[in-house]
């Protein structure tokens, strides 16, 4: 269902800024797309929001039926003129993610039925020498041990980052693999963004404040809004940027040259890809390592089940 969701979201600004990049206007494109709105991603309020006559950037950003990040970037992009860039650049960005997460589940699908297999299979001697009851107590509350465990997982982690973003997100970014992951997916983002609209004529200090407002980790994002308040102190791009701890050297280094060269939004397009490449790197290395860790615990527990299924067979035997 998330996937879906995010699936239909990708499909529907991919479609927006199509139709934009095409000349037609903003409203018009909204027409247009209303017809399949319906659903996970629409765009009802906003056409609402119009017909009641709130400008663009407003009922972009007061749409309840959207993720705030998603809501403030569009927004951004239509008082800048770059709302095309911007629906292209999150339909890159959900459709990369639904990407890694069908990637992650076929990489874990096997395993997960190994070990369901593992916990069910060895107990069918329970089944036949003490029936159906004794079976069900050996099956279900290992199962439901590790079912519990995930649910409580899905439960508390979101809640974990309501309550502190900016900790639960920089404590994200320091397992290697995940961390990095996180860090250049969260900079491609961000990079993106400002790209887009600073390219389409927003102040890059306005450009830089509203592509912090659009960072999905909350720690990173605090390192842009230290840039930011640097740069309207009247910091240069890269200097401000150099002080952050978090930003990688490469790609500042990039950033100040692009500015010195005045090329600043080429710049911006290579640190945007070389974080995007960096990402998809670390996400494979990720989703294999995943799956590497997944197969050997179930050949753990497979291990674990049949010597001990053995072991009672021979008990039962007399051989001990």
């Amino acid at each position: 269902m998330l996937d879906r969701g995010l699936a239909a979201r990708a499909h529907l600004y991919r479609r927006l800024g199509t139709l934009l990049r095409s000349g037609i206007g903003a409203r018009e494109a909204l027409d247009a797309l209303g017809a399949r709105g319906q659903g996970p991603g629409g765009l009802e309020h906003v056409r609402a929001a119009l017909a009641r006559g709130e400008d663009l950037p407003a009922a972009l950003a007061g749409d309840p039926g959207r993720p705030p990040l998603e809501a403030r970037l569009l927004a951004a992009g239509a008082r800048g003129g770059a709302l095309a860039e911007v629906a292209l650049e999150l339909a890159e960005l959900l459709e990369q993610a639904v990407r890694a997460r069908r990637e992650l589940l076929l990489a874990l699908a096997y395993p997960a039925v190994l070990v369901h297999l593992a916990v069910v299979l060895p107990s069918l001697a329970v089944l036949v020498g003490e029936g159906a009851g004794a079976y069900a107590r050996a099956v279900l509350p290992p199962l439901a041990l590790g079912w519990g465990a995930l649910a409580l997982g899905v439960v508390l982690l979101p809640a974990a980052r309501a309550a502190a973003p900016a900790s639960f997100d920089r404590l994200a970014l320091g397992p290697p693999l995940l961390g990095g992951y996180l860090h250049q997916r969260a900079l491609a983002h961000t990079l993106g963004a400002l790209r887009t609209l600073y390219v389409s004529g927003v102040p890059i200090r306005e450009a830089l404040r509203e592509a912090a407002e659009a960072c999905p980790n909350a720690h990173l994002a605090g390192a842009f809004r230290r840039a930011h308040e640097r740069v309207v102190e009247g910091a240069a791009l890269g200097a401000a940027l150099a002080l952050e701890p978090d930003l990688p050297p490469d790609a500042v280094d990039l950033l100040d040259t692009g500015e010195r060269s005045g090329t600043l939004d080429e710049a911006l397009a290579r640190a945007r890809d070389a974080a995007r490449e960096a990402a998809t790197t670390r996400r494979r290395a990720l989703v294999a390592v995943a799956a590497a860790g997944a197969f050997f615990l179930a050949a753990g527990v497979v291990a674990y089940r049949v010597i001990t299924g053995y072991l009672s067979l021979l008990e039962r035997a007399g051989a001990f």
